[in-house]
């Protein structure tokens, strides 16, 4: 899921911030979208495709463990476009997140 006033792939200077469960959750439409998020490894390339099928490609840099409470990690990175990634850490309990963060390959 998309969080809502985060920005866009298409847009400079944007943090586009998903998220998703690493566990199988009832209530999920995507149930273990995020399973394998923990395996992801910096230079990893990361491919996000929009609506229109255009496609915006970024490699992992960081990796953090941050508390719920961390909302500063939904916010663009000064001179940098980034894909977030976040999920429950460690899953399936919601203690900690998860988050993996890419720039933008131009």
């Amino acid at each position: 899921m998309h969080l809502s006033e985060t920005g866009f792939p298409y847009e400079r200077g944007s943090n586009t911030y998903i998220v998703g469960h690493a566990a199988d959750y009832d209530a999920s439409r995507v149930p273990n979208a995020f399973r394998n998020l923990k395996d992801l490894k910096q230079g990893d390339l990361i491919t996000l495709r929009d609506t229109l099928g255009r496609t915006y490609k970024y490699r992992a840099y960081q990796y953090l463990i941050v508390n719920p409470t961390d909302v500063w990690v939904t916010e663009p990175v000064a001179g940098k476009e980034i894909v977030s990634l976040q999920t429950c850490y460690p899953a399936p309990s919601f203690e900690k997140r998860l988050i993996i963060r890419a720039e933008r390959v131009k």
